[in-house]
């Protein structure tokens, strides 16, 4: 018996069989065999989870899980280069890939994609202060805001007013003091804060005989 290996898959190949008997005497045979095929992975046949599977402001694990068995599973995060591992750790969000592999040739790639990792901070795009009250207009377009609050100081806040998950947020916040310096702060789903935002708020006039009659 002989094995040929490294042939390429469903490839059609000549075999030549060279018989030699104690005589000398030769007789040869020649046949033609054809290489199977790798099984192409599809999302009937293999699927990828995420770990976490939410949002997240951290890396996600991608897992392809197949009950093929017989291949190496092979995973990517470019399609070029591949390792002998059913996962990917994923730092951004993008395509992640898997295959089956028998050491020389590989099957169709089954792609997956990461989606919800959030490391974008909520954008002010508008404060506007009066005399006692401060409004804040604000978005972020992953995992949404969650919550607010004004403080005094310029340092990130560990307590904020919560809201219902909005791509976009308009709120009045009252009761402020007037001629004061305060500190905005938008919160999203994963925890990312806006950069830091000063305002003040307006002087109420104050009567005087000419404005008073």
């Amino acid at each position: 018996n002989y094995t040929y290996e490294g042939l390429t898959q469903n490839q059609k190949y000549t075999i030549k069989v060279i018989a030699i008997a104690e005589n000398k005497k030769t007789a040869e045979v020649i046949a033609e065999q054809t290489t199977g095929k790798i099984v192409d992975l599809t999302e009937a046949n293999a699927k990828f989870t995420y770990s976490p599977s939410g949002w997240t402001n951290s890396s996600v694990t991608a897992t392809v899980s197949t009950e093929i068995t017989e291949y190496t599973i092979q995973t990517s995060t470019d399609g070029t280069t591949w390792s002998n591992m059913a996962s990917q750790t994923c730092a951004t969000n993008g395509p992640v890939y898997a295959r089956l592999w028998d050491g020389t040739n590989a099957g169709g790639m089954l792609t997956g994609n990461v989606t919800k990792i959030d490391k974008t901070k909520p954008v002010l795009t508008q404060v506007t202060p009066t005399t006692n009250s401060i409004r804040i207009i604000a978005t972020d377009e992953q995992s949404g805001i969650v919550g607010y609050t004004v403080t005094t100081t310029g340092s990130v806040p560990t307590s904020f007013t919560s809201v219902t998950n909005t791509k976009k947020l308009d709120v009045t916040v009252t009761n402020r003091v007037q001629n004061t310096a305060y500190y905005v702060w938008v919160k999203d789903l994963v925890g990312n804060v806006n950069e830091v935002k000063k305002v003040s708020t307006g002087i109420v006039s104050g009567l005087t005989t000419t404005n008073a009659r």
